[in-house]
Order: structure tokens, then sequence, then C-alpha cells
């Protein structure tokens, strides 16, 4: 049962959720940052935190799936 909830919540969070892409380029804004850096460099020193806030903001927050977050990323997370 408490899954079930669980599960309607991740649903009725992701319908009201923003695009990855909006998201993507919302961070980049506010850090100042090109779109692209975020897409292609994984392990730059500053770059990581970034990523990492997109990431949580995307999955836990709105409740977009890992595999979606990794396509808009280029489908490769390399932590």
């Amino acid at each position: 049962m408490i899954a079930e909830t669980e599960r309607q919540e991740r649903q009725r969070l992701r319908r009201k959720a923003p695009e990855l892409s909006a998201m993507l380029r919302e961070v980049a804004r506010r850090e100042e940052l090109a779109e692209e850096e975020l897409r292609k460099v994984r392990r730059r020193r500053g770059i990581s935190g970034e990523i990492k806030v997109f990431c949580q903001l995307a999955l836990k927050k709105y409740g977009h799936t890992g595999a979606s977050v990794a396509r808009c990323l280029g489908g490769r997370l390399g932590w």
C-alpha cells in the first residue's frame, strides 16, 4: 500500500515537473555556464557540483527517472 502511494506521488510530481532541458538551461544560467558544458563535461572541477544539483532536483524533487536524466546529459554519467 505504501509503495502504491509513493508511486502515485512520483507520477503526480512528474506531471507538474518542468522539462529536463529547461531545468538544465536554468541551472546553467544560474551558474553562468554554457548548457553544453553541463552536458559534456563530467569530471571537471567545479562543474560536477552543478550536475549533482541538476540530478537531485530532477530525480528527488520532480520525480524524473534516472534514465531520462542520463539521456538529457548525453547518455553517460561517468562519475
